[in-house]
């Protein structure tokens, strides 16, 4: 069940007189059977107190407890990501923190951020490709920016192709999408 090998070879550890006994190397093997099992266990547990480290039993626990809708093309490292992202949202934050934020999410230099101070106007210039990333990133940043400060994002996906490319714009309450 576990992927960590676990050999405590009790017997070793009994005085040599004992050593000798069929009855108690058989019973120091079948001891050894439950200790590497409940070892087992006790590393299974200590790996699900950590995000980075859990099943995805204790992971689908967490996501409902942050009411996170998992989509069946989420991998589980970006499922842990997001997860983990929900947990460190703290409020009002300040540039440098957000920016640490920005570096976890994104990446570091995958970001362009301009704040116009005069309008209360925050820009976000991102060149993550990532799935999932920007629902991710709407919702970190609807919790932590101001509720004075506008903000809008730009993703920047660069692809090449071969083939004739069509220029179009498609319009949606919430984002702007450009392709060219």
């Amino acid at each position: 069940m576990f992927d960590k090998a676990i050999n405590p070879n009790i017997i070793s550890l009994l005085p040599a007189y004992f050593k000798t006994i069929k009855d108690f190397i058989a019973l120091m093997e079948t001891e050894d059977i439950e200790l590497s099992r409940f070892e087992g266990y006790l590393l299974h547990v200590k790996d699900n107190f950590f995000i980075q480290t859990c099943d995805e039993a204790t992971l689908k626990y967490h996501e409902r407890l942050l009411n996170i809708i998992v989509s069946p093309s989420d991998t589980i490292e970006f499922r842990r990501l997001r997860v983990l992202n929900r947990y460190n949202n703290l409020g009002r934050i300040t540039l440098v923190t957000l920016k640490e934020r920005l570096n976890f999410l994104i990446g570091v230099g995958g970001y362009i951020v301009d704040i116009d101070y005069n309008s209360y106007h925050f820009s976000l210039t991102i060149s993550s490709g990532k799935y999932g990333i920007m629902d991710e990133l709407l919702n970190m940043l609807t919790y932590i920016l101001p509720a004075n400060l506008t903000f809008g994002i730009t993703q920047n996906i660069h692809a090449a192709a071969t083939m004739n490319i069509y220029t179009s714009v498609i319009l949606n309450p919430a984002m702007i999408y450009t392709f060219k």
